[in-house]
Parts: C-alpha cells; sequence; structure tokens
C-alpha cells in the first residue's frame, strides 16, 4: 500500500509541476479567463514538453530517458519565461505582474488544484476496481504495447513492438507523453497505465471546467465550470436508464423491438427476475453501441457512438481519449481569439502589395507571431493526437476568425470567410511542418470519402445518444427565438440549401457512375460481385435507387432536424448581434452547437473509407466531438436561461435539463460498479496483476525477458488475430517480435503491411513447425531474432510436441523455463 500510494504521489507532483512550468505562459495566453488559464496549465505544459521531447528524440538532441524527459521539461520552463516576460518584467506596486495577480486570485488557484487533484484520487481509485490491461473488449494491450515500445526506444521514431524493424504507423503522440512521465516518475508501465488514465481523467475535468469559466462573465461562477466538466466527463447517455427499465421488465417487448437498440430489442429473459439494477453480462457496453445500422438483407453493422463517460470507464488509453484534455485546451485558444479586442484597420485599406495585406490580416488576429506558432502547434498536436481531430478544430479556428473578419461590417461575408480560411490553410501549414517527422512515416488505412446510402439514422436512437445534450441545445434555440425575427426568408433559403445539397451531391454521383464508362464498368464489376449481391438481396441499379429513396422518406427524421439546427444555426452566425459580452459568448456557444450539428449531420450522407466499409469509425470520431462541443454549448445555455429568466420560466428551463441530466448519469453511477466486476487480480493499479494470476508461465517469462534483453533485442513468439493473446511478450516488454495482431498491423499501415511483413507469416510457421538446424539459425538471423518464445500459445498453435522442443533444446541455448514456458536464445 505504501508504494501504491508513493507512485501515485509521485506521478501527482510530475504533472503538477509540468503544469506551473507553462502557467507563466497560460498566464499571457488566456487573459479574459477568470483563473488567466491556469486550469488549461497542465494541458498546455503536456503539450509542450511532449513536443519537445517528441522532437529532440526524433532529431536525436534528446533520448527518450529520464535525462531527456527532464532537458524537455527545462525548455518549457525556458520557453515559458522567455514568451510570458510581460508577467515578469511589468510590475504592479513592487511586485512583478504574475505575483502581484496571483496573490488576490490564489483562492481560485487553490480551489482549481483540488479539483485536480480530487478527481484525479477518485478516478485512480476507479482504475484501481478495473485495472487489468487485459485482451478482450478493448485496446489496452495495443495500448501497452505502445507504451513499452516508446520506453524501450531511446530515439525516435519509436519501434513497432509488434512488427520488428519499423516504427510505430499510428498516431501515438498521447503515448510519448505517458512514457516521457514514466521516465520522469520511475513508476512502472504497468501501473503508470492506470495513472495516466486517472490523469487524463482529471485533465479533462479541470480543462473543461476552465473553458466554461473563460465564456464570460455569465459563467464565471464555480457552479457552472463543475457543471461542464460533470456533463463532458462523466455524464452518460440514456441508454443506462433504458437498461435500468429493460430489467424491471417496466415497458412491453413491442416498445424495445420498435426502439431497436442492440441487446434489449429482445423479448424478457424468463429465467431472469426483473431488478432495478441491470445484471445482463457487460450490459454497459451497449451505450457505446446504440445506433443500429443494417445492411441490405437485415445482418446488423457494427457502430461506435462513444462518449467520455464509456471511454473513461471503459479504461483504453485510445487516442480520442489521450486528445480530449488537448482538445478542450484547443477549444480554450479558440475562445480566447474570440474575445481579443477587433477593432483594426480593414485589410482592404492596408496600404502595399498584396502580400502585406495579407500579412495585415495575419497579425490582426495574432498580433504576436509567437501566438500563431503555438496555435499551430495546438492544432499540429491534434492530428498527432488523434488525426480526426486535426480538421474539425481548425474548422472552429477559421469560424473564429470569420466572426472577428465580421466585426467591422457587422456580418459575416465571403470577403471575410475567404480572408479566414487563408488565415486557417496558413496554421494547418504550419500545423504539419511542426510535426512534419511524424507525417513522413505515417501510413493509413483511410481510403477516400464513400456515400451512406442504406442507413439514415433513426432518430430515436439519436435521442437516446445525445438526448440530455439536446434538450440544453432547444434550450438555446428558445432563448434566442424572438431575435432575428423577419428574417423567415433567410432561413427558408438556408433550410433549403442544407436540405438540397447533400442530395444535390449524391445525385451527381449516382449520375456520374450511371452515365460515365468509367462508372459503368464500376458498377459492373460490383454488381458482379456473389458477396455484394448477397448484401443488396439481388436487386439492380434501379431497383436499389428507388429502395434508398424510400428508405430515406420512411427514416427522415434525424436528416430533417439536423438539417433544420444547422440552416437555424448558420443562419443566425452571419447575422449575430456583437454588443457585450453576453452576446459574444452566445456568438461562441453557436459557433460549437453549429460544428456539432455538422458533425452529426455530414455521417448521415457521407462517411470515411477504411477497411470495415462502414460508418462505424466516422461515426464513432465525429459523435464524441460533437458531445464535447454540445457539452460545452449546453451547460452555457442553462447559464445563460439563470440569466435571463425569472419565476415559474426559469424553474422549468432549468428543471427539465437538470432531470436529463440526472438521467445521463444513471449510466455512470451503474457502470462504474459493474465495469470492475470484471477485474482479475483484485483491487490494485498492477494493469499486468492479472497475467501473474491467469498465466503465471507466461508471466515469468515475461519478466525474465524485461530483466534479462537488452531493449532492442528482437524476440519471435506466436502472431495472432486482434483481441487474442498472443503478442504478450512484446506488449508487456517493449521487445520487438516479428508479427504481433496482424489485422491491427493492417489497420495501421494499409496496404503497405504486405510490403513490409513480406513472407512473415510463413516464415515464423516454418520456425515453429519445422525448420531444424543450420536453417532454423539462419532464419533467425535473417530477421535478427534472439530469442525465440515457446509457451502454451506457441504449442496450440502450431502443435509444438516433446520431439520439436527436442530440436529446439539442441539446436538453440535454453534460457528459461517455467511450466509451460521456454525461452531459447539463438548460438551467437
Amino acid at each position: 500500500m505504501g508504494t501504491t500510494i508513493g507512485r501515485i504521489v509521485v506521478w501527482w507532483l510530475w504533472v503538477l509541476i509540468i503544469g506551473g512550468a507553462a502557467w507563466p505562459l497560460a498566464w499571457r495566453l488566456f487573459p479574459r479567463f477568470p483563473d488567466r488559464g491556469y486550469a488549461l496549465s497542465k494541458a498546455l505544459g503536456l503539450l509542450l514538453w511532449g513536443y519537445i521531447l517528441w522532437l529532440g528524440s526524433t532529431l536525436g538532441v534528446l533520448h527518450s530517458t529520464f535525462g531527456g524527459a527532464l532537458v524537455a521539461l527545462g525548455v518549457v520552463l525556458l520557453l515559458s519565461y522567455v514568451l510570458a516576460r510581460d508577467a515578469w518584467t511589468r510590475t504592479e506596486g513592487s511586485c512583478p505582474a504574475l505575483v502581484t495577480w496571483w496573490r488576490g486570485h490564489r483562492s481560485s488557484l487553490v480551489y482549481t488544484e483540488l479539483l485536480f487533484l480530487l478527481a484525479y484520487l477518485g478516478w485512480a481509485y476507479v482504475r484501481a476496481q478495473s485495472p487489468d490491461i487485459a485482451t478482450a473488449g478493448g485496446e489496452k494491450f495495443m495500448e501497452i504495447a505502445f507504451i513499452n515500445g516508446i520506453l524501450t526506444s531511446r530515439v525516435f521514431p519509436p519501434h513497432d513492438p509488434w512488427l520488428a524493424g519499423y516504427a510505430i504507423s499510428y498516431y501515438y503522440f498521447g503515448y510519448v507523453m505517458i512514457g516521457g512521465l514514466i521516465q520522469l516518475s520511475h513508476v512502472p508501465p504497468s501501473v503508470a497505465f492506470n495513472l495516466a488514465g486517472a490523469t487524463w481523467f482529471a485533465l479533462t475535468v479541470t480543462t473543461a471546467y476552465g473553458v466554461m469559466r473563460g465564456f464570460g462573465r455569465l459563467t464565471r461562477s464555480r457552479l457552472w465550470g463543475l457543471l461542464a466538466a460533470l456533463v463532458v466527463a462523466l455524464m452518460g447517455n440514456l441508454e443506462g436508464v433504458l437498461e435500468v427499465l429493460y430489467a424491471r421488465r417496466v415497458l412491453p417487448v413491442g416498445f424495445w423491438r420498435w426502439l431497436d437498440i442492440r441487446s434489449i430489442n429482445v423479448p424478457y429473459n424468463p429465467n431472469e427476475p426483473a431488478s432495478w439494477i441491470p445484471h445482463r453480462f457487460i450490459w454497459w457496453w451497449q451505450a457505446s453501441r446504440v445506433l443500429h445500422d443494417k445492411d441490405l438483407l437485415g445482418n446488423t453493422m457494427e457502430v461506435i457512438d462513444e462518449f467520455p463517460a464509456f471511454s473513461f470507464i471503459l479504461g483504453d488509453m485510445h487516442p480520442h481519449v489521450l486528445a480530449l484534455p488537448f482538445v478542450l485546451l484547443t477549444i480554450g485558444f479558440a475562445l480566447t481569439l474570440f474575445q481579443r479586442d477587433k477593432g483594426r484597420l480593414p485589410a482592404e485599406e492596408t496600404p502595399g502589395s498584396r502580400w502585406a495585406r495579407w500579412r495585415a490580416v495575419v497579425e490582426s488576429h495574432f498580433p504576436r507571431r509567437d501566438d500563431g506558432v503555438l496555435y499551430a502547434l495546438a492544432l499540429g498536436g491534434l492530428a498527432f493526437l488523434n488525426t480526426w481531430d486535426f480538421p474539425i478544430y481548425l474548422a472552429l479556428v477559421i469560424g473564429v476568425i470569420a466572426l472577428r473578419e465580421a466585426y467591422d461590417v457587422g456580418h459575416v461575408d465571403w470577403e471575410g470567410v475567404g480572408r479566414a480560411v487563408g488565415v486557417g490553410a496558413l496554421l494547418a501549414v504550419l500545423g504539419v511542418l511542426l510535426y512534419l517527422p511524424f507525417y513522413i512515416g505515417f501510413q493509413s488505412q483511410a481510403g477516400g470519402i464513400l456515400p451512406n446510402l442504406f442507413n439514415p439514422t433513426r432518430f430515436s436512437q439519436f435521442f437516446v445518444m445525445f438526448g440530455p445534450l439536446l434538450v440544453m441545445l432547444f434550450l438555446f434555440v428558445w432563448l434566442h427565438r424572438g431575435e432575428g425575427s423577419g428574417r423567415w426568408k433567410v432561413y427558408a433559403r438556408w433550410l433549403l440549401g442544407v436540405w438540397l445539397l447533400p442530395w444535390v451531391i449524391l445525385a451527381s454521383i449516382v449520375f456520374l457512375f450511371l452515365v460515365t464508362p468509367a462508372g459503368q464498368t464500376f458498377l459492373r464489376h460490383v454488381f458482379e460481385n456473389p458477396q455484394v449481391q448477397a448484401n443488396i438481396g439481388g436487386r439492380g441499379v434501379g431497383q436499389l435507387l428507388l429502395y434508398i429513396l424510400a428508405l430515406r422518406l420512411r427514416v427522415p427524421w434525424t436528416f430533417l432536424i439536423l438539417g433544420g439546427g444547422l440552416a437555424w444555426a448558420l443562419c443566425r452566425l452571419v447575422q449575430f448581434p456583437w454588443d457585450g459580452d453576453e452576446e459574444g459568448a452566445s456568438a461562441f456557444a453557436l459557433l460549437l452547437i453549429a460544428l456539432g450539428l455538422l458533425l452529426t449531420y455530414a455521417v448521415e450522407f457521407v462517411y470515411i473509407k477504411d477497411l470495415f466499409n462502414t460508418r462505424m469509425n466516422t461515426i464513432f470520431k465525429f459523435y464524441f466531438q460533437a458531445w464535447v462541443l454540445w457539452s460545452l454549448a449546453g451547460v452555457y445555455a442553462l447559464a445563460l436561461a439563470a440569466r435571463r429568466l425569472r419565476g415559474t420560466w426559469r424553474l422549468i428551463a432549468l428543471s427539465v435539463p437538470g432531470v436529463f441530466i440526472a438521467l445521463g448519469l444513471v449510466y455512470t453511477l451503474l457502470a462504474i460498479p459493474a465495469r470492475s466486476e470484471l477485474k482479475q487480480a483484485g483491487v490494485t493499479l498492477n494493469g499486468e496483476a492479472w497475467v501473474a494470476k491467469a498465466f503465471p508461465d507466461d508471466y515469468a517469462g515475461i519478466v525474465w525477458v524485461r530483466e534479462h534483453t537488452a531493449p532492442e533485442d528482437i524476440i519471435l513468439e506466436s502472431p495472432g488475430g486482434s483481441y487474442s493473446f498472443h503478442g504478450r511478450v512484446a506488449a508487456f516488454t517493449g521487445r520487438a517480435t516479428l508479427m504481433g495482431w496482424d489485422f491491427h498491423e493492417l489497420q495501421w499501415r494499409g496496404a503497405a503491411l504486405n510490403r513490409q511483413a513480406g513472407s512473415r507469416a510463413g516464415d515464423i510457421e516454418r520456425i515453429y513447425k519445422s525448420a531444424r538446424g543450420p536453417e532454423l539459425v539462419d532464419m533467425l538471423r535473417r530477421y535478427g531474432v534472439k530469442y525465440l518464445i515457446v509457451g502454451s500459445l506457441e504449442r496450440q498453435k502450431y502443435g509444438i510436441g516433446q520431439a520439436r522442443e527436442r530440436v529446439f533444446e539442441s539446436t538453440l541455448d535454453p534460457v528459461f523455463a517455467q511450466g509451460s514456458m521456454r525461452i531459447y536464445r539463438r548460438p551467437r
């Protein structure tokens, strides 16, 4: 227990130190936030520190060691001092400005620090209840493999533990930060994995708290900051309440069949008694699979619709979770950019060349060049953390700049939008250049954009997913119902455009396929495929088009409601009033709403093509960000209602969303203990303790490899499919094996995997099953394999018996043996 507490404290202290190093810079960057950005300083510090550590290790200037991490921290401290020198050189009274400010606001900073500490300790306790870095039902095995791969790589790019000889081909920036914290704190990776989960939860809570309070005078109360943190990080969707009703058998079976959410769309089990507590195995998982897509034969197609509370409860340290605090930091950057003074000389009145006018435009938004670099660093960091987030929040920053451009003329015009896009493009290019080494070695499975023809989202399922947030967004719309009256013709044009545009695009795509020779050839090849015929039920092109149209007409409400909301938001944005703090904050909230509507509306018509050939990942990534955007805007709407309304209307406006928030929290309160029932090794922060209990021989071999081999040594163990126990030695030690989870590697590398993996699968099988004497040694030497792992998995997969083991013993050097686990070293 003492060791565990010590590790918790040491880890927290290093996070505190990193945030403290960036605090002077945050103080300068967020001048209108009530805490001057203190709640965002830890995320800012981790971003800068992680970037310097990664870049230094990539260029060979630093090493991924304790010393390298410490030097990177020193650079952050130096940069923070230099870039925020006004905080030290400008005096107020007899003290530097920052010190004077701190003396008057120390209670606010202490409160924020206590909030972070309570969130960190609280979630560390939650993680200790379900600590296993297990293979089933999540990505933890992959994530610990990346962390250990980074820890065993002195320079970057780090090697891929599941594909020896190649670097990680994934967005791994978050794992660099975790690895750096491990280097500083000396906490074992299996413990650090769960402490990192607690840290990222606490970062999300405090950053959401700080951003909400930064909206303006209306939300400066700590109450609104805490509510934003609750809604962003802890509130669940309404599926948890439905699970309770289903377990209690409150509603008729026909209702569940109509709602058609998997696992609860079937008749009640007569062998299970009615209960107010769901007891179905991993019932809490279903909240991340609310949408139910089907192919044309009615077969289920997987769709992921995670939200932050589910992700934190699940416990995966996946990129969308690792990026979350930095998403909120970027929203904070966009908000503080929006709040800056907007008075300036219009670009067209700036004397000089076109270049001089463009320079004037950029400087009007970023008077200090280092500010522009920091914004590009944050945006580019999102691409390295979770690439899907980069274009989303680049669009947010472009929207903010467009609104700033509109300030002088009183409305959004196309010239201002063009200038905003130009500045955004400059930030995007700079963001890519700052992280260029990452892109050089990065491959992806993404294969363009495909139309979503067969799966319009049912609004009932959409409401289950976003119900509490939609109620708050409706409140925002209702509060602005009287503004802009007389603009119905303008709104009608926007509505018509938003509703018709995707149909025009889809119709154009279909037309090109039908009339062009290339399109006709493509369709012929597609329709000749037996699998395609099975999926479309034997329909021809004409029948298929009629079916799609009928399907859209039968399920229109999500498309109509989201399109109507997006049209209203865009119409209001282009004419929004700018007078006063409240109107400005409302404009920013409306921009968040519009961006969330665009994300959820887009997946009704298109998705990013990947290996799954469904809209699963696109919905996953877009809905997750819509949750964050709408959470902040929704809490702002509550604050606005509390300010504007009185009496009965105020009570209704606050209590109805409050009821829905409480319904959303039902999921969280029940899912946390239900998730903990899956633990295999008791209450602990050690994520590999379950391996020692369930697979003691394998675990002993893992410990031996960790303690007796060099970080750069290559091992060979059996490869296998995703979510299996294959690749376990490489995952828990960071030593690279020839092949780990093969389908995951295909997802990360796409078509490049065929070239990179070559004949490895066949050669691995030959090594384990038939190669003898010099041939066996030569094959191991050709791949640089120094240690051969033979455990229960290898015996089962390759049918290794005593005769084959005698071949290994006579040809190789036995170095470890316990139970079913053997490790052999290749002769020198």
